[in-house]
């Protein structure tokens, strides 16, 4: 689609193609427009009328319903709970303001999206550093019960791995090639 802008120039180029002697047809081909098109911007005007059109969906919440939703996620009842958990408890009850999606699209044009209670926020955890053993003795590891490690040993060509069923190590040897 050209912006009205861009009309009024490909127009005056046309125009001026077209009188220092080239075809119509030629000259619209060049821009990429067939002369039907340009017979439509001539009679209609330059004004695209699809851009001054609002679409308004029929229906979107009203300001009073956005309200409600506001203050139902900031009620003392609901302070600590995210959309997923209040529009279940409210439907239990026999209200509906509007649907989940609706309260996280509220919530986030709000900036009230985010952690919601008084606990802290999760935080992700890092992956902790490999590391390589390229001698005897460079690496050590302690079993810890619940926890599963594996450290691979290129010197030895094998595999040790802590289990948290039990404490000892199992050395599986993978071959020397």
């Amino acid at each position: 689609m050209i912006s009205s802008k861009n009309r009024q120039m490909a127009l005056s180029a046309i125009i001026q193609a077209i009188r220092h002697g080239a075809r119509q047809k030629q000259a619209c081909a060049i821009l990429c427009i067939s002369s039907r098109t340009l017979q439509h911007w001539r009679k209609q005007g330059l004004n695209d009328k699809r851009q001054t059109v609002v679409k308004v969906p029929t229906n979107k919440l009203s300001k009073q319903e956005r309200g409600a939703v506001l203050a139902t996620c900031n009620s003392e009842e609901f302070k600590n709970k995210s959309p997923q958990q209040i529009v279940p408890i409210l439907a239990d009850q026999g209200i509906y303001i509007a649907s989940e999606s609706s309260f996280y699209r509220i919530l986030r044009d709000a900036d009230q999206l985010h952690h919601r209670g008084r606990t802290a926020a999760p935080k992700a955890t890092a992956k902790p550093e490999p590391y390589l053993a390229t001698a005897p003795n460079q690496v050590w590891s302690s079993p810890e019960k619940g926890v599963k490690s594996t450290v691979d040993l290129p010197l030895m060509h094998g595999r040790i791995s802590s289990c948290q069923d039990h404490y000892a190590y199992n050395i599986q040897v993978l071959g020397i090639t």
